[in-house]
């Protein structure tokens, strides 16, 4: 019912209403050798989105099918510029007047074309919305006779129709207007079609927008260097319409973050923007963009889930909490550690609830005898101390100390942490170990920084050449180990992998198999990858056994944890050429002490446990905590539920 809700608040907010019942005819003005602009009549109602059509070899592309019964008039504007068929049609996004168009030209031979984006945006929420506007008597007119109809081919990055006289580029922009905005881009005669990611004028709608993006967008469109640019909504322009459209979204951000520093509420913020040039432009006061400051004020807030967060992809729970008829909201949090420093924050995204940073034990206690959850950490003094306790957030990835804390299964406490938060910052440091050993870059700083010259001795590391086309095995594939994946397939490796469940397909992987399949798998591997938490299942899993049956003279790292692997048999594993190099940011025990056997066995490069450490991982934490305070107050899944059975 949400989707259908926003679909409807788009159709709201454009002002839609039954086609007026005189003739419209469209008239296309020409802006190039074989384009046109079509801006769509707003008076005296509303009729859908401008079009732009672009002659092709074969064909004719039209950008943004509109409401059916525009589209059906776009076929007859384009039948007066040529003879040659409607072959493409691109939603430049999933909202209605841009796309609900579809069956209409496919209908008639078209293939409609959207970002992959764009498509899954479309099959969330299209279907129900035309259900609904197809119902409604004062929006029916506008679908009447037609269907929700997917695009049919989807694409990432660029798509290239055209030939070389006229080429023409579909351009996945980012996350602009919406998730799978595309623009079109014809560079020989320098024309830009931006579809609601760029209007003239103030006709930006941001229900599914984000607006730090958004400005990213426009900088790239502005790259481009466009003389003409057709916009979704308003009058055709030129490239000061991109710099008009950059700066409000820029201005706005500053204004809203000057008055959270100031601690003003969102009316004060609203009516104290105050842009003259805005005025100039658009022609209303910035402050009556009522929608826009609201939607900023909720991004800068936390009320909307930070894009950092979103492209994490991190994972909500299976349970949505509110959903259940005994469940009530939330009346008190604890703070501990780093979330104590978020109270002012944290009261946006929980209203009407109680946050406390008790500071010392015996406050702890106190306040913890009636708060329904802990941020920050969690423990046996604490889990009895709060009798009501329904959630602890944890700020570490792993939480093989959290998951055999006595009661927190029995009293069904739910516990999130910070998995894949670290993901990309470990999945690199993985790269570099696995890199330094290659290319014997720890071999020939030691040299250098001896002041000692010998390029001979270093060269080779430890004797693998080049990594593209050697098979790396990922021992985990979760949050870190996908991130693992992803860079060493960008480096031309065979991924292998391994995890608890087959349950989807990765690009990525080229085979995945369960846990059992591991020693199988590591026959076949020139680089395995320990990615594992911690488990009653995975302690000492590289043991002898393991180090015999995996492919002679790999290099094994291990960034998972110390305790998975027995460090007797991996010292003998180096020592006899079993394994021909390790890299490790994780041991057991940790740290070495002086004198133990791995300081002094053959090609290993050790990290003291610092590979999840960046200047990122204190913001991305505050997001996270942020995000999953505000779940828990709406009755929300919580982000990065542990599974604790499973230890993970």
């Amino acid at each position: 019912m949400r989707s259908i809700a926003c679909i409807l608040g788009v159709l709201c907010a454009l002002q839609v209403c039954a086609f007026a019942q005189a003739p419209v005819t469209l008239t296309p003005q020409k802006i190039g050798d074989g384009v046109w602009f079509i801006q769509m009549p707003t008076e005296p109602e509303f009729i859908g989105s401008n079009v732009g059509i672009v002659e092709l070899d074969d064909g004719v592309l039209v950008i943004d099918a509109g409401f059916p019964l525009a589209a059906r008039l776009v076929q007859d504007a384009v039948r007066t510029l040529t003879d040659k068929p409607v072959r493409f049609v691109l939603d430049t996004h999933f909202h209605p007047d841009h796309a609900f168009g579809n069956a209409v030209f496919a209908d008639a031979g078209a293939t409609i074309l959207a970002t992959n984006a764009c498509i899954a945006e479309a099959r969330g929420s299209n279907p129900a919305a035309f259900a609904a506007q197809a119902s409604n008597a004062r929006t029916a007119r506008m679908v009447e006779g037609s269907r929700w109809l997917d695009p049919a081919i989807g694409f990432d990055g660029t798509l290239v129709l055209g030939n070389a006289t006229r080429r023409v580029e579909l351009i996945a922009i980012g996350h602009a207007h919406t998730r799978g905005d595309a623009v079109v881009w014809l560079p020989e005669q320098r024309i830009l079609f931006t579809g609601d990611a760029c209007v003239n004028g103030p006709h930006n709608f941001m229900g599914h927008a984000s607006s730090e993006p958004w400005i990213e967008a426009l900088d790239h469109m502005a790259r481009l260097e466009p003389t003409t640019v057709a916009p979704g909504h308003g009058a055709l322009g030129d490239a000061a319409m991109i710099a008009h459209q950059r700066r409000w979204f820029l201005e706005l951000r500053e204004h809203v973050a000057r008055g959270l520093a100031q601690r003003h509420d969102l009316a004060t913020i609203t009516r104290e923007l105050d842009l003259p040039w805005y005025r100039d432009w658009a022609g209303v006061d910035a402050s009556s963009r009522t929608s826009n400051v609201q939607h900023v004020f909720m991004e800068l807030t936390g009320q909307l889930m930070p894009r950092a967060l979103r492209e994490l992809e991190l994972e909500p729970g299976t349970v949505r909490p509110k959903d259940d008829a005994a469940w009530v909201a939330p009346s008190k949090i604890v703070l501990t550690g780093f979330a104590a420093r978020m109270l002012d924050e944290l009261a946006h995204v929980a209203p009407g609830v109680e946050l406390v940073a008790p500071q010392g034990d015996d406050a702890l206690k106190a306040a913890l005898a009636d708060a329904d959850a802990v941020v920050g950490s969690v423990s046996k003094v604490i889990l009895d101390a709060a009798p009501k306790l329904r959630w602890a957030q944890v700020t570490s990835a792993g939480v093989d100390r959290f998951v055999g804390i006595e009661g927190l299964t029995e009293r069904r406490v739910t516990l999130t942490n910070a998995q894949r938060l670290y993901g990309p910052q470990i999945a690199e440091h993985v790269l570099a170990l696995l890199l330094a050993l290659v290319r014997g870059i720890d071999d020939a700083a030691r040299l250098t920084r001896a002041g000692t010259w010998d390029d001979d001795a270093v060269g080779a590391g430890v004797g693998l050449g080049a990594v593209r086309g050697k098979t790396v095995l990922v021992v985990g594939l979760g949050g870190i180990g996908l991130e693992v994946a992803k860079r060493c397939k960008a480096l031309g490796m065979t991924v292998l992998a391994t995890k608890s469940t087959k349950d989807r397909r990765y690009e990525v992987v080229d085979e995945l198999e369960t846990p059992d399949r591991l020693n199988t798998l590591a026959a076949r591997a020139d680089f395995v990858v320990n990615c594992l938490p911690l488990t009653p299942a995975t302690t000492g899993l590289f043991d002898d056994a393991f180090f015999t049956a995996a492919k002679r003279g790999h290099v094994f790292i291990n960034i998972g944890r110390g305790k998975s692997v027995d460090t007797t048999a991996l010292v003998a594993a180096l020592n006899d050429g079993r394994v021909r190099a390790a890299g490790l940011d994780v041991t057991e025990p940790e740290p070495l002490p002086a004198g133990h056997p791995l300081w002094s066995a053959k090609n290993v490069l050790i990290t003291p446990h610092m590979s999840a450490g960046g200047p990122d991982q204190p913001e991305l934490l505050r997001l996270l905590v942020r995000e999953n305070v505000r779940r828990f107050c709406a009755g929300e899944a919580l982000l990065n539920v542990v599974d604790v059975a499973r230890g993970y």
